[in-house]
């Protein structure tokens, strides 16, 4: 036995190696083995792959299974993980239905047949595939077949653009302008963006002439590369070729596989339950399709062989039947076939046992510990992460254990200690009476279970931000003239000349063209609903008038919460102690791994509640994002302090909810938590308005109940309010007075806009929660006509997998009716009915009996709780869709997709014929908003509008309206810097855009750039930049996405770098007339001190005039040719910024491109 880490401990058992030494032999191919379960049996599977040298097929019932023994395998087997492992998924949706499957699950899979039917050419002889049986019934083409459509991309190579153009529209790729999503391809001169279904990543491809120059991978949210690469194989988008008969030369996922194999079936009684539900399924919806389309249709033979054969070609191998009773206890069941056609088995059964729950119990789980060490057994424990590790290590050294060591699994030797603790995913703890050992998880520790269903790679959210991409058409806010429409960019040329510009039309056709470095100063405009802005008139006064109105306004607002933030910070409150170990016990008890956003905010708060100053901290984020636990260990510090928590609900269901969350991650500690609200009794409200004045209950959960004035605390430390802005306006004003002396943090899932987020800084106090879960995935989003079958396959696939469904329906008066419809269509689904017109008590009761899954199917309106999380509801089915606004329907479909299961929304809408244009207009929008593109965005506008007058406060809507949001956060900005300046440094520093208006074309040509919108984005970015760095940055993504640039943008950039260090000294023109620059300073520049510094060669060319001209030089530029101004004028800034010290080389270094000098 050479056995070695964790899985040493099979070294001592002789059962083991007869085991082994049996199934090496070559007298018997079939071996059941029975009794142990989950982990245990993943661990005795782990040894015996690494004890024998053949490749390995595990077969499961289902999914999650396969996942729990991949999962656990790769824990064991470290080394294997990242080449030889292979978890094979099943596909997500059933045949013949009109839904793409997963991307995720295809990508999978490709990559799968890849890596196996290259297993020869990369020298892998020995694989691991774990795989549910649906995942091995699809016919797949032959590996040869597989490997001839892939195409190999290497650097250097010889490719020709239409070539693969042709390619990439062969394979079903979609042309685009920006490459967002899988199975897109956009061009731009010798640049090909694409995105492989089997990527994670898009690729882009530049090419020189017809040789492959370069390979990249890069992000699809800022379109800019992230790592370069030598070569990439394009693969298939499909596993198999559609048939065109059903009896085509087909291949299994078995014939990727080697030869010698070994074949363990998991649980054979489950698979074969498992396959035969499979074809009855498919075979029923073949039967329905077949009556109901006109077209006809291959059978499931053609897309699928039957779990018989696969069985069939499999009796060749070694089979290892893994089951829980001993063979004979397995009745009526095909695999008895064995013993009737006499062959031999080899039966052995090995004792395991499974671990109880400590449920938090810490004090129990230490003493078995200790039993355990005087008994001398292996006592492993497993926790999710090095730091967790470390965190329980500090737990046990507190509660008296001193003897264990930490360290990785591979590193484990049972002679150092008793006690082992590591790190990994372990999905169930068990016993090992057969070599004396113990594995623990922190299941079994803290009693939470996490969610085991099939995961993926982790979606990243990008914060969210005001869209800056304007259209033709839409309304803008330039700062000095006011509101008008933007028309696009006009390319013209004055005096030969060439620039770009943005035209803006204003009142009665006065046009403006604003010089497109001055971009920043045009904001698009965002007002409050859909109002029409008045449009200005250029040069007149009103714009003047509005926009003094305004700033007034704002600049009182910046006082005032600039004054409360101030005196806020002078009033002494509560210091609360540090983390003790209580703190990490709960902590360490939290059944997911916390998202990078969550460890901020809870830094944040942790900090502000143990300074001296109340903390008064909002956190933003969606629902299911996690405020409520950082709600949760917020109140449990203040607890542990002696202090009392109160935390307020709008709504009863949220109490309750928040009540069972509270109460279920606290229930190991001795913390009294309660419930004020109409579920209680009057007694009851009574005799807990009592105890709390006694300080009988540390936590209070309730409603606006909770803030009457019958209501004492003892001694109230902290207040959480969740969604304050849906009190009434008197709540509002008591839970104001609450606040005053105590630490309080309030939590809104109204997302809040990045631009306020950051106009705010330094006078509230804000921790916004963009990231999502982990493994949280998009909804998928289907836009179809009413159909009953459509209906009753998303209700059966929910259903399936335990879920539950919202199907919303906005009319009240027939609401009924539908109910009945469904309830025919689907009669195994229990339904509930919400609407508006019930009363609050009707309503919570059926929304906690839905949350209680009493119901399959919630018929309602649009009254879904926007506060509510229902994890387990993840199929929204929205009825008349056409009928809603956008931001209604993606809160709405919002409320799916809060699980790790794949969501689907389905909008459905009646004959297309029957509507109207209006309507067909709206549907048009909603395609575009479940593609995510611009349709997204405006939804979100409108919810952020809206998280923005929740902070701001009504009274300023009217103001916001009057100059648009962009604008309004802008000055709003700016009003809040000049206070702090003012504050920490006496003055405020003014602000100012300097003109550069040289005559030399610079712009974005259209043929570098065809995409108007593109363009537009790049001259905003051009446009905010602020130092070098930034335009460095412009730069490189320019080269990147777009190739190399011509002179016109090498011009403009030049440009941007004179901007830059023309505000840096103060110049606030730089202006060329005929042969001479004129420069034009701020009036407290002093720049006699650096013109005299300056090298001669600059000195001879400055104009001295008779009449001393203040804040103002000029250069002769006579004899210096047009093509050379640019460099010049850039030479004599750079000289004068750095006083006169000849600085030009590392200045050019700083802006180096390439080769190319700015």
């Amino acid at each position: 036995m050479s056995l070695s880490g964790i899985l040493s401990l099979w070294n001592k058992s002789e059962e083991f190696k007869d085991i082994v030494k049996t199934i090496k032999g070559n007298q018997l191919n079939k071996f059941w083995i029975s009794a142990l379960k989950n982990s245990a049996r993943s661990f005795f599977i782990s040894a015996l792959i690494e004890e024998t040298n053949n490749s390995y097929i595990i077969i499961t019932d289902t999914q999650e299974n396969a996942l729990q023994i991949y999962q656990d395998l790769t824990t064991f087997l470290d080394k294997f993980q990242s080449e030889n492992i292979f978890l094979f998924p099943s596909f997500d949706v059933l045949p013949y239905e009109d839904i793409t499957p997963d991307p995720q699950i295809v990508e999978q899979r490709i990559n799968i047949l890849k890596k196996l039917s290259l297993r020869n050419q990369n020298r892998i002889n020995k694989i691991i595939l774990i795989a549910d049986v649906k995942a091995l019934l699809p016919k797949l083409v032959s590996p040869r077949t597989f490997n001839n459509i892939c195409r190999e991309l290497k650097v250097g190579d010889i490719l020709k653009k239409e070539d693969f153009l042709k390619l990439l529209l062969e394979q079903n790729y979609r042309l685009v302008e920006i490459v967002e999503k899988k199975g897109e391809f956009s061009t731009r001169g010798g640049i090909i963006d694409f995105f492989p279904l089997a990527s994670k990543n898009p690729l882009r491809l530049e090419l020189f002439g017809d040789q492959i120059e370069s390979i990249r991978y890069f992000n699809v949210n800022t379109q800019s590369s992230i790592l370069k690469i030598n070569n990439y194989t394009l693969l298939p988008p499909r596993e198999f070729v559609s048939p065109t008969s059903g009896n085509y030369h087909y291949h299994t996922l078995l014939d990727y596989l080697p030869q010698d194999l070994t074949v363990i079936l998991n649980e054979p009684e489950l698979i074969e339950e498992r396959a035969d539900k499979f074809q009855e399924e498919i075979n029923d919806i073949y039967e329905k399709w077949e009556r109901t389309k006109r077209e006809s249709l291959f059978s499931p033979s053609s897309y699928f062989v039957v779990w018989q054969e696969v069985y069939d070609n499999l009796k060749s191998k070694k089979l290892i039947y893994f089951t829980s009773f001993p063979q004979g206890e397995i009745k009526n069941h095909s695999l008895k076939q064995i013993e009737e056609r006499g062959e031999d088995v080899c039966e052995f059964t090995l004792e395991g046992q499974e671990i109880g729950s400590y449920f938090g119990n810490l004090d129990l789980f230490t003493e078995d510990l200790k039993n355990g060490e005087k008994e001398r057994q292996n006592i492993i424990i497993l926790v999710r992460s090095e730091g967790r590790a470390n965190r329980l290590g500090e737990i046990l050294e507190e509660r008296g254990i001193k003897r264990f060591t930490l360290g990785k699994l591979e590193e484990y030797s049972s002679s150092e200690s008793i006690i082992y603790i590591s790190y990994g995913y372990l999905n169930y703890g068990f016993k090992l009476p057969l070599i004396n050992a113990i594995f623990i998880t922190e299941q079994e520790i803290f009693g939470k279970e996490r969610d085991r269903r099939y995961k993926f790679t982790k979606y990243k959210s990008e914060p969210l931000s005001t869209m800056h991409d304007i259209v033709p058409g839409d309304y803008v806010v330039h700062i000095d003239h006011g509101i008008g429409i933007y028309k696009g960019i006009i390319n013209l040329s004055v005096k030969g000349v060439k620039k770009d510009y943005l035209l803006i039309e204003y009142a009665e056709g006065d046009k403006l063209y604003v010089p497109v470095d001055q971009f920043n100063l045009v904001h698009k405009y965002i007002g409050i609903k859909d109002k029409v802005p008045k449009i200005y008139r250029l040069g007149g006064v009103s714009w003047g008038s509005t926009k003094r109105k305004v700033k007034k306004s704002i600049k009182k607002l910046a006082q005032e919460l600039y004054n409360l933030y101030v005196a806020r910070k002078e009033i002494r409150g509560y210091a609360f102690s540090k983390d003790n170990n209580w703190q990490q016990e709960l902590e360490m008890s939290f059944p997911f791994e916390e998202t990078y956003d969550q460890i901020q905010a809870l830094s944040e708060v942790k900090n502000d509640m143990e300074s001296p100053r109340p903390m008064e901290r909002l956190i933003c984020g969606d629902v299911g994002y996690g405020k409520t636990e950082i709600a949760i260990r917020a109140a449990f510090k203040a607890v542990l302090d002696g202090k009392q928590v109160a935390v307020l609900a709008p709504t009863t269901i949220l109490v309750q909810q928040h009540y069972d969350t509270f109460h279920e991650r606290m229930n190991s500690f001795p913390i009294n938590i309660d419930m004020l609200s109409r579920f209680r009794s009057k007694n009851e409200q009574k005799k807990i308005i009592q105890n709390l004045k006694e300080g009988k209950i540390d936590i209070i959960i309730g409603t606006h109940r909770l803030i009457q004035e019958d209501v004492e605390f003892k001694d109230l430390g902290l207040l959480v309010v969740d969604e304050e802005q849906r009190f009434g306006v008197l709540h509002k004003e008591r839970i104001k007075k609450l606040k005053e002396s105590i630490d309080s943090l309030t939590l809104t899932a109204t997302p809040i806009p990045r631009t306020l987020h950051m106009s705010l800084i330094g006078v509230r106090d804000l921790s916004v929660i963009n990231t999502p879960p982990e493994d949280r995935f998009p909804v998928a989003t289907y836009i179809c006509q009413k159909d009953d079958r459509v209906i009753v396959e998303a209700v059966r696939r929910e259903l399936d997998r335990g879920g539950q469904i919202f199907f919303v329906h906005n009319r009240v008066r027939d609401i009924q009716k539908v109910a009945r419809d469904l309830n025919r269509l689907v009669p195994q689904a229990k339904i509930g009915i919400a609407h508006g017109q019930m009363s609050e008590e009707q309503l919570e009761d059926i929304m906690i009996d839905f949350l209680e899954k009493r119901y399959d199917i919630l018929v309602c309106t649009t009254i879904i709780e926007i506060g509510l999380d229902i994890p387990n509801v993840n199929t929204i089915i929205i009825d008349d869709a056409y009928k809603f606004g956008l931001s209604q329907l993606y809160q709405l479909r919002g409320r799916v997709g809060r699980s790790d299961r794949r969501a689907y929304a389905y909008f459905l809408y009646p004959s297309y014929r029957s509507l109207s244009d209006t309507a067909k207009k709206r549907l048009q929008a909603i395609r575009e908003f479940s593609e995510l593109g611009s349709g997204f965005k405006l939804a979100m506008r409108d919810l952020e509008i809206r998280g923005a007058g929740n902070l701001l406060g009504r009274e300023q809507h009217g103001f916001v309206s009057e100059v648009g949001f962009n604008l309004y956060c802008h000055l709003l900005e700016e009003e809040i810097k000049e206070l702090r300046e003012e504050e920490e440094k006496g003055e405020k520093k003014k602000d100012f855009n300097p003109v550069i208006d040289i005559k030399i074309d610079a712009y974005i040509p259209q043929t570098y750039i065809p995409n108007l919108e593109q363009r537009v984005l790049f001259y905003k970015k051009l446009s905010d930049t602020r130092d070098l760095e930034d335009l460095e940055k412009v730069k490189e993504e320019l080269k990147d996405r777009y190739g190399l640039y011509p002179q016109e943008i090498r011009n403009l950039l030049e440009i941007i770098y004179l901007k830059i260090f023309s505000k840096k000294l103060g110049i606030v023109s730089l202006i060329t007339k005929e042969e001479i620059a004129i420069l034009k300073y701020l009036p407290d520049v002093d720049i006699n001190t650096k013109l005299n510094k300056l090298p001669s060669a600059y000195q001879g060319r400055l104009i001295k005039e008779d009449k001393k001209l203040v804040g103002i030089s000029k250069i002769n530029l006579s004899g210096i040719k047009s093509i050379e101004i640019l460099k010049f004028l850039k030479e004599f800034v750079i000289n004068l910024s750095n006083g006169g010290k000849d600085v030009q080389k590392r200045e050019r270094i700083i802006c180096r491109d390439d080769g190319y000098n700015c």
